[in-house]
């Protein structure tokens, strides 16, 4: 289940005893940061938790799916995210 803002802020309110102004000030910051970090560098991550990083993808052939014609999907950028090892422990 995918969490909204809302109920992160709620959490974070919750867990460290800010409000949920604080908590969602942040959290906007946070954003901030990954969003900024991620265009200045390609990169962004927390050590075992995870890494962001700025992949190039290259132009493709695909299909429209409602009508089966050939479509040329141009070359572009993408974000890929890898899990770290402590979040992958955290599943086991």
């Amino acid at each position: 289940m995918a969490l909204t803002k809302a109920n992160i802020v709620d959490v974070i309110a919750d867990q460290s005893g800010l409000t949920k102004a604080d908590a969602g000030h942040a959290l906007d910051a946070f954003v901030d940061l990954f969003y900024a970090e991620i265009k200045k560098n390609g990169e962004f991550g927390i050590t075992g938790l995870f890494k962001a990083e700025v992949k190039e993808t290259s132009a493709r052939e695909g299909r429209n799916p409602a009508t089966g014609a050939a479509i040329k999907i141009p070359a572009g950028k993408t974000v890929r995210i890898k899990a770290g090892a402590a979040l992958k422990n955290s599943v086991k």
